[in-house]
């Protein structure tokens, strides 16, 4: 019990909710954890199996289904190579939902809501150029080669001291810079 009630405190202060549920496996008992909370993503597994129609239907159905904000459900299963073998299920249009679905939400709740301060706002935006940086980066075709893991790491290096900057974090390093840049020590 200890278990669910901390997942369900991460969940209700987590800004993107994703949901995993093999409909093949899953009681209604617990779902019923669950009840009352908006997932963003509802990602149902195993959509290659028979039964699955049936069990997601049987779900869907049940008054502790949970539901999704944006009506964002993607159905995943297994695919079969070009032997006949079973490979992963089509994971890669997945990546590209999810980054879509997060960009879509931070544009609509700072629609809603615009954040007042200038420094978040700048720091925002430089967190989300870097992240799109990483992504232009990252999405290659067949034809490009693999980017340089060097440039990624510092592009994510760089995003995480923004994202330090951010919430507040700061380093013994910083203190330092600090006192050494703000105060007068004399001798």
């Amino acid at each position: 019990d200890e278990g669910i009630k901390n997942s369900l405190q991460m969940i209700a202060s987590a800004f993107f909710k994703i949901l995993v549920l093999n409909p093949l496996d899953v009681s209604c008992e617990n779902l019923s954890h669950f009840k009352g909370i908006e997932v963003d993503l509802l990602v149902l597994t195993h959509s290659d199996l028979p039964a699955f129609s049936a069990s997601r239907e049987s779900l869907a159905s049940n008054d502790v289904f949970v539901s999704t904000k944006y009506g964002l459900e993607v159905h995943i299963g297994k695919s079969s190579g070009a032997d006949g073998t079973p490979v992963g299920g089509p994971i890669g249009p997945l990546e590209e939902i999810l980054f879509d679905a997060v960009k879509r939400k931070y544009g609509l709740l700072v629609g809603q809501e615009p954040i007042i301060l200038e420094r978040h706002r700048y720091l925002i935006k430089k967190i989300f150029e870097g992240c799109s940086q990483v992504e232009q980066l990252m999405r290659r075709d067949e034809s490009s080669e693999m980017p340089d893991i060097g440039i990624v790491m510092g592009l994510v290096d760089y995003i995480g001291s923004l994202i330090s900057e951010l919430i507040g974090s700061t380093t013994s390093d910083d203190v330092l810079k600090s006192i050494f840049e703000n105060f007068c020590i004399g001798k």
